[in-house]
């Protein structure tokens, strides 16, 4: 009994440690995602992501996403790309493009480029 409980402590200390792991991965993977999403899009739009407005820089970002992204995701990427922002700014903008019709909400909290 007593073999047991030490290896079952063993493997939950060892679970702990992989999810540790694998969560500090999984960051690491989504920030350079994040990071290439940006040089993605100033690559596609042939300007440095810095010298345009938020909202352009919100849809280009956007528009080169693989997949559709989150306001933390749209605010790091921005902040990658030399426009420091917030979740909540990005909110703001947001807005105004959705009802421009040039951001498509596709799920709570998920947006792609219209």
């Amino acid at each position: 009994m007593a073999k047991v409980t030490a290896e079952l402590q063993a493997a939950q200390h060892d679970l702990v440690r992989l999810t540790a792991r694998i969560e500090g991965l999984q960051a690491h993977q989504k920030a350079l995602q994040r990071a290439a999403a940006a040089a993605d899009a100033s690559a596609d739009q042939g300007v440095d992501l810095g010298s345009m407005t938020k909202a352009r820089a919100i849809v280009a970002i956007l528009k080169a996403a693989p997949h559709p992204m989150s306001l933390q995701d749209i605010a790091a990427a921005l902040t990658d790309a030399g426009k420091a922002s917030k979740a909540s700014g990005v909110s703001v903008y947001l807005d105004g493009l959705l009802k421009d019709g040039l951001v498509v909400r596709v799920e709570r909290g998920l947006y792609t480029a219209a």
